[in-house]
């Protein structure tokens, strides 16, 4: 039996991202095919009702308008029985990773910039795990389980980490690129220190993310 894949995303260069890195040909393998469709989660509505065994979505859930719409949306696409994964972003308090820049920015005197859209925590502030189990069962699934795992970058060093970290997230702070050699010297070496005292509790650098596994009645 052939497999059909269909990767959406709202974003049109994304999509062209994803098709760059599928190359040429549409397959994966030869019983493996691959649509690319630029598509809203909240609107599959070009997608046939009960027409795919799974549904799989990463660190995305948390970034929609309207997640229960998203979530009913992807009940009608399954099969019955059919199984839908979502990974968003999980226990904050758990999350190290992402708290050591602006705490280090803080250190240094250098203004963070301003929250302008909710947290992507913010769905398991608002529901934890047995919220988000409940939510599921009421929106078409009969079988859900929640858990957690933790994403984490491999460092051990906090020079290491600040290196790293800065190279990945320092491009999108625009406030970054207007500090000195001399400031920017300063913000590694407190970012490190921040990362040395994280590694040095013996927890990893890492994000949690929450795993949410249910199954289409």
């Amino acid at each position: 039996a052939k497999t059909r894949i269909v990767a959406t995303d709202y974003s049109g260069e994304m999509l062209k991202l994803a098709k760059k890195r599928m190359g040429s040909s549409n397959t994966l393998e030869s019983n493996i095919s691959v649509e690319f469709k630029a598509m809203d989660a909240c609107d599959l509505s070009s997608l046939e009702n009960k027409s795919f065994d799974c549904l799989l979505s990463n660190l995305c859930l948390m970034l929609i308008p309207d997640h229960t719409k998203a979530i009913k949306e992807a009940a009608r696409v399954l099969k019955p029985g059919g199984i839908a994964c979502w990974g968003i972003w999980g226990d904050e308090s758990e999350s190290t990773l992402f708290g050591t820049l602006p705490a280090a920015m803080k250190a240094c005197g250098i203004e963070t910039p301003e929250r302008v859209v909710r947290s992507n925590f913010h769905m398991q502030r608002a529901y934890g795990d047995d919220g988000l189990k409940k939510l599921l069962l009421s929106e078409g699934f009969d079988r859900c389980v929640v858990f957690h795992v933790k994403n984490s970058l491999a460092c051990l060093d906090g020079d290491e980490f600040q290196q790293k970290w800065l190279q990945i997230v320092g491009p999108r702070i625009p406030v970054l690129k207007t500090l000195s050699e001399e400031k920017m010297e300063e913000l590694g070496d407190a970012l490190a220190g921040e990362a040395e005292k994280i590694i040095g509790s013996g927890k990893p650098l890492c994000l949690d993310v929450t795993i949410i596994v249910a199954r289409k009645g």
